[in-house]
């Protein structure tokens, strides 16, 4: 039986949001208490998926997954391609570009995002990797669109950077009423950006996607009518300002210091206030843990908006940054000529059932792979990862049914699902795609390397 497209006028223009480390429980969760009207009016005139994931924790692989429709490890993006998609890879913007659309984007200007641009075809695709909206950024973006509105069909990806930790609101965002913590009021100040952005786009001729690269651990738990936070204070906020100007040692031993007051005072607060395994990750992980692979780092908004989409509805099925590609390919009755990993969201959006499938993810990939990354799968009813080297040590399995925060390894004892799940995974990672690897200059990676340690990777 033939399905009914819901709108296949190839002259919509494409817009895709891109929020770094934006969690969909601070965004859409029942506890949020950020403001978000404009968010909110997206939703009325499109659909939410609530249950939407991350390919990977980290901004490489989950950004060029998000642009291929591949999963990261298909995607050819390793330190030794520099970071680019491989040649067999079809790139979002390359496919936009050859159906007739004027391709643009706004990246962070960083080392191994710049690989990822190259298919682009505007001149002025990076911006300093701490220009905030408030500060500027967000009027470029909107003299992008101005510019845009005349080069009609266009295809504009956007990065936006305000919510990498540690993070901080303007003055006129920085009050309680725009949210509990930092991280929520910056929210709110996103959103208002956002409308703005939304005044300059013709919205019965757009579609607009609103997703995250990843999500992030947040040390902010309200226990029992009390707020326990160790976000960024004043002082980090002038070390992240004047970084560069402060001598290396110095700015290490500051950083360190200040680190390891923290600690203790968290450990204190921990024993204190009773926190349960999730609450307590919030404090005591950090990016830096590469074993462990959490949805506090994973569990992503995505949001469709756009003509003709129904109207305000919450899809509960489990998606992928994957499904991302193909899902815009055919709302515009785009038919993508390569092979990809993801598959279209759009029976679900026309009302629709669809097979469950299994969610894979893994760590990002930072430098070089190590014993300790990570990769796993998921469905709605179990959670599985373990080493990508050591595929027999330090196994995790969770309930998501009984245990969705978490919190109970059950992999010691739930052997036959171990099993099954295993069995899962490699079915996905065993087709390696033919992807070439050149070699990768030292110059190149010590520039990688210290970016990285500057925003808290490594």
């Amino acid at each position: 039986m033939s399905r009914t497209i819901l709108y296949v006028n190839l002259k919509q223009n494409v817009f895709i949001l891109v929020i770094d480390s934006l969690r969909f429980r601070n965004l859409l969760g029942k506890n949020t208490t950020c403001k978000i009207p404009n968010i909110e009016n997206l939703i009325k005139n499109g659909v939410s998926f609530s249950n939407a994931f991350s390919s990977a924790d980290g901004t490489v692989l989950s950004s060029a997954s998000i642009l291929s429709g591949m999963y990261p490890f298909h995607t050819g993006v390793t330190q030794s391609s520099h970071y680019q998609l491989d040649d067999n890879v079809t790139h979002m913007a390359t496919f936009f570009k050859n159906s007739g659309y004027d391709t643009n984007t706004k990246i962070p200007e960083l080392t191994f995002l710049k690989g990822l641009a190259d298919d682009f075809e505007n001149n002025d695709k990076f911006y300093n990797n701490y220009y905030e909206l408030s500060k500027g950024f967000g009027k470029e973006i909107l003299k992008k669109l101005d510019l845009l509105s005349k080069k009609e069909p266009w295809f504009f990806y956007a990065h936006i950077n305000d919510l990498h930790l540690p993070t901080w609101p303007s003055k006129k965002f920085d009050h309680e009423d725009y949210g509990a913590s930092n991280y929520d009021r910056v929210i709110s100040e996103i959103d208002y950006w956002i409308g703005e952005f939304l005044k300059k786009i013709d919205l019965k001729n757009t579609l607009v996607i609103l997703s995250a690269d990843h999500a992030e651990y947040l040390p902010f738990v309200k226990k029992n009518d009390q707020i326990i936070s160790f976000e960024a204070g004043k002082i980090q906020q002038i070390l992240r300002k004047f970084g560069a100007k402060i001598p290396k040692k110095i700015r290490q031993k500051l950083i360190g210091f200040f680190s390891k007051s923290n600690n203790s005072i968290i450990s204190n607060k921990i024993s204190q206030f009773n926190l349960d395994e999730c609450e307590k990750r919030s404090f005591t992980n950090t990016r830096k843990d590469s074993n462990y692979l959490f949805d506090e780092l994973l569990h992503i908004p995505l949001i469709f908006s756009g003509p003709n989409i129904k109207n305000n509805s919450e899809i509960n099925n489990l998606v992928s940054h994957v499904d991302i590609f193909p899902t815009i390919a055919e709302l515009l009755d785009l038919k993508i000529q390569t092979k990809i990993d993801g598959t279209s969201l759009l029976p679900l959006i026309n009302g629709h059932s669809i097979d469950e499938k299994f969610v894979y993810f893994e760590r990002d990939i930072l430098l070089k792979k190590s014993k300790n990354d990570v990769i796993g799968i998921r469905n709605n009813a179990y959670k599985y990862f373990r080493p990508y080297i050591n595929s027999s040590e330090n196994l995790f399995l969770f309930d998501l049914i009984n245990d969705p925060n978490e919190e109970k390894n059950i992999s010691k004892t739930e052997l036959e699902i171990v099993k099954k799940m295993e069995e899962y995974l490699t079915a996905i990672t065993q087709e390696q795609s033919n992807v070439s690897h050149p070699s990768t200059d030292e110059e190149y990676s010590k520039k990688v390397e210290d970016e990285l340690k500057k925003l808290g990777y490594i």
